[in-house]
C-alpha cells in the first residue's frame, strides 16, 4: 500500500495540494503545462489503483 493510501489520501493528490499551497502562500504561477500535468496525476493514481486490484 502507498504512503498515500495509507494516511487516507485515497487519490495520492499530495503533489496538487502542494501545488495550491505554493500558488497560495508563495505566490508562484502555473501555466498551461503546469494545469494539464496537474489533471494527468488524478487520472494516473486512479489508474494504478485499478492495475492493483
Amino acid at each position: 500500500m502507498s504512503t498515500a493510501a495509507a494516511e487516507g489520501d485515497p487519490l495520492g493528490t499530495e503533489p496538487l495540494l502542494a501545488a495550491a499551497v505554493g500558488i497560495a502562500l508563495g505566490g508562484e504561477r502555473i501555466g498551461a503545462l503546469g494545469i494539464a500535468v496537474g489533471a494527468l496525476v488524478p487520472a494516473g493514481t486512479t489508474r494504478g489503483r485499478r492495475a492493483a486490484s
